[in-house]
């Protein structure tokens, strides 16, 4: 943390057990000018053990991600089990988030096994969802927004469990680290990176830091305990993981991927349920892919001008992630309005 770092105390504790697996542990003065790296980081990312050691932690979280997927997916058909494990794996911000090596991987992990996990008959694997939600929080902080879905599902125990689990994670480590130093160094970092990331333009960027977030926040946490639709819900809270914090770039658009899943397997076990359905998987699918298209031809908004350039693709996928939320507020108007709540029907008036 006196480096100025950004992550969370837990991250080191994963990245400290990968390393203890490295032969070479910290390389010598000499070791440095022989490979031309200048800092350990760098001589680690080229060392090969190591490189072998963080292949094998990124096939295990994707190997936990597919094994989750396919179980959310375990009444539908073989073949159709394996396309949507397809689909989540090659959308384009999984592909971007290997592609930077972020343990954001290991975040969106736990929050496929809570979302696989979280209503099992089993009791212990109800305790592994939580428990794996509670890490992907205290890996990233804004995953914690899941667990709100709890709330919607009368679970309360095990809300307070997650709480309390993911605070002793974010919290306990912080001892091994320099305890108030190290809790005053990821303040700093934190604020120092985002007022320099805030700097590189809106390419790349999902945050709607221009608008009211905390307004988005606040109704996509109602959305999270008053809505009935359990994939909906998933779907909100990935988009509040993606449009809250102030720095979100594209990799962050994995944590849609579990709304996803389940959306897909909603829609087909029972394709007649709900006309928005089709309309908001279309959109949360467009959400995810891949949109190569021309540079915006913005004064300033070049290559050489800006770190990350905004480019068509991304006003589009901003614009998406937009109608999705409107979309989703909208069927949850209606849907309470068919239940017969008096606040629902004053706002379809207005």
């Amino acid at each position: 943390y006196a480096g100025g770092s950004n992550y969370p105390p837990l991250c080191f504790i994963v990245l400290k057990m990968l390393h203890y697996v490295i032969p070479a542990g910290v390389p010598t003065a000499d070791q440095l000018v022989q490979s031309g790296a200048a800092t350990t980081g760098l001589f680690l990312r080229n060392y090969e053990p190591a490189f072998i050691s963080y292949t094998i932690f990124t096939m295990l979280c994707i190997v936990g991600i597919c094994i989750s997927i396919i179980h959310m997916a375990r009444s539908l058909p073989e073949h159709l089990r394996y396309c949507i494990v397809l689909v989540n794996i090659l959308s384009g911000p999984f592909l971007f988030l290997l592609e930077r090596g972020n343990l954001l991987l290991l975040s969106i992990c736990g929050v496929f096994i809570f979302a696989a996990l979280r209503q099992s008959p089993n009791r212990a694997l109800r305790i592994i969802a939580y428990i794996s939600l509670a890490i992907s929080s205290a890996i990233k902080i804004y995953p914690f927004i899941f667990s709100f879905i709890l709330l919607g599902e009368r679970k309360y125990r095990a809300f307070v469990f997650t709480t309390l689990f993911t605070l002793t994670l974010f919290v306990l480590p912080f001892a091994l680290l320099g305890g108030m130093d190290a809790v005053s160094g990821l303040l700093a970092g934190l604020n120092q990176f985002v007022d320099a990331h805030s700097a590189h333009g809106l390419g790349l960027q999902f945050s709607i830091q221009n608008m009211k977030s905390f307004t988005v926040l606040a109704t996509g946490i109602l959305l999270l305990i008053c809505d009935g639709c359990s994939w909906v819900k998933f779907v909100v809270a990935g988009f509040l993981c993606v449009t809250v914090p102030s720095v979100s770039y594209t990799y962050s658009l994995v944590m849609l991927l579990p709304g996803l899943t389940m959306g897909i397997c909603d829609k087909l076990s029972s394709p007649h349920t709900n006309r928005l359905g089709p309309a908001q998987l279309c959109l949360l699918s467009l959400s995810v892919c891949t949109i190569t298209l021309p540079i915006v031809a913005l004064p300033g908004n070049t290559p050489e001008s800006v770190v990350y350039p905004l480019y068509w693709g991304g006003i589009i996928i901003n614009l998406v992630l937009i109608l999705l939320f409107v979309s989703i507020v909208f069927g949850a108007i209606r849907a309470s309005a068919h239940r017969g709540l008096p606040w629902a029907d004053a706002v379809q008036g207005n």
